[in-house]
C-alpha cells in the first residue's frame, strides 16, 4: 500500500506555511482593489443629469457626480478619496488630463473651450466621467 507522504521536516512545514499565507495575502490584496459589484451598472449614461459643481470626488471606484457642468475658463478639481490611486483621462484629446491623482490628494485643471469631454480612469476604465463645458 502507498501511503501519500506529507511533509515530515519542519523546514518543509514552515514553507507550505508561508505559500499558504502567500496566497491568503494576494487574494486579500486583490480584493481591496475591486470595485464594487455593481460599478459597471454605474457608469454615465446618456440621460444623466449634469451637476453645477466645480468638484468631481472620486470614491468607491465613481466620480461623483459622473457629469458635472461648467463654464468655459473655469477649473475643475478632482478629489480622490478612495483606497487607490485614479486619473481623469479623456478618452479623445488631452483636454481632460489630471495624471495620476494618489488617494487623499487632489488635480485641478482649467477648461477654457466649450464641448462635451468624457473622461476615464486608467486604471479602471469601468469609471466614467463628463464635464459639460458651456
Amino acid at each position: 500500500m502507498i501511503v501519500p507522504s506529507f511533509p515530515t521536516r519542519l523546514a518543509d512545514r514552515i514553507i507550505l506555511l508561508l505559500c499558504g499565507a502567500l496566497l491568503v495575502l494576494t487574494l486579500v490584496v486583490g480584493a481591496v482593489n475591486l470595485p464594487d459589484a455593481g460599478a459597471e451598472e454605474k457608469a454615465v449614461s446618456e440621460d444623466t443629469q449634469a451637476v453645477a459643481t466645480n468638484t468631481v470626488t472620486i470614491r468607491e471606484f465613481m466620480y461623483k457626480p459622473p457629469v458635472i457642468r461648467v463654464k468655459a475658463g473655469s477649473k475643475v478639481t478632482w478629489i480622490n478619496d478612495d483606497t487607490a490611486g485614479h486619473t481623469a483621462s479623456s478618452r479623445m484629446g488631452a483636454d481632460v488630463e489630471t495624471n495620476t491623482i494618489p488617494k487623499g490628494e487632489r488635480k485641478t485643471i482649467t477648461l477654457d473651450k466649450p464641448g462635451t469631454y468624457d473622461y476615464i480612469c486608467d486604471f479602471h476604465p469601468y469609471m466614467e466621467g463628463r464635464v459639460i463645458v458651456e
